[in-house]
């Protein structure tokens, strides 16, 4: 073993006929440097750590280490990206590749549009809810098919906190989750001022109403087409608010939508 004096300025390693180097060590292999490179193509047999003094860290100038793809460059492009993999992006964070998307598990952003985790947040309620899963009265069942109801739309409230400049609308979503999703409420285009709908009510501005899965059967003006589980059946609704920019698109906060609580129902027949 070489003494603390040796100095090595760089190592060249050549696999045997041309196959990739290996290095085994019955002990740690300590890399102390205040710079520590690692290859997107590396691959680390066990755990791979940075210290435990903080203390040292700081003296070594080592502030975070990224296995995989080690820049926001290489993660957009998708460069070597494998589930675990961390970056440090300065707009988002900390990151990590879930193996299907990018995660921030560290948000330092608190910019507008982009947005900082908790930055913005949505919570909907109901007069005609009081606890998500109530049953609903047959009041709201559609009023065809033989649900025997008065098609009537139950009141809603949504309160948003915090701020995101990007937030041009919001979007209503309620759905069967017991029949495929079946649409009963789709509205687009819900001004972001706008903050409730009265029971039966409609929506100020002019929102895009969508057609429900009753289409082409007329529904209600505002939109809603109300429940109507087969004979026997109970089945759960989910009512959910998501935010929009300009263009439609969904707004999001360290690379997750905006989308509020699910507010749910439950209504037999």
């Amino acid at each position: 073993m070489a003494d603390k004096g040796f100095g090595v300025r760089e190592i060249d390693l050549i696999g045997g006929d041309g196959g990739t180097p290996f290095i085994e060590s019955p002990n740690n292999l300590n890399l102390n440097a205040n710079t520590v490179g690692v290859s997107t193509n590396m691959t680390v047999g066990g755990t791979l750590s940075v210290g435990t003094d903080a203390t040292n860290r700081t003296e070594l100038g080592i502030r975070s280490i990224g296995i995989g793809t080690t820049n926001a460059a290489g993660r957009d492009a998708g460069i070597n990206t494998a589930p675990g993999t961390l970056i440090y992006d300065t707009v988002l964070g900390l990151q990590v590749y879930t193996g299907m998307q990018w995660r921030t598990v560290a948000g330092t952003s608190v910019d507008a549009g982009g947005g900082a985790g908790g930055n913005m947040a949505i919570v909907v309620t109901s007069s005609d809810i009081a606890n998500s899963g109530d049953v609903l009265g047959t009041d709201f069942n559609y009023d065809q098919f033989g649900c025997g109801g008065n098609n009537t739309s139950p009141q809603l409230t949504w309160t948003v906190t915090g701020t995101n400049t990007d937030v041009a609308s919001f979007r209503l979503r309620v759905t069967d989750e017991d029949a495929n999703d079946f649409i009963h409420w789709s509205v687009d285009g819900i001004t972001a001022a706008t903050g409730s709908i009265a029971q039966n009510g409609t929506f100020s501005g002019s929102p895009t109403i969508n057609a429900t899965g009753y289409a082409p059967n007329a529904v209600r003006a505002n939109g809603w087409g109300g429940a109507c589980p087969p004979p026997g059946d109970t089945h759960t609704y989910n009512i959910v608010i998501t935010a929009h920019d300009a263009g439609g698109a969904a707004v999001t906060q360290d690379g997750v939508a905006i989308t509020s609580n699910t507010l749910q129902f439950v209504r037999g027949n």
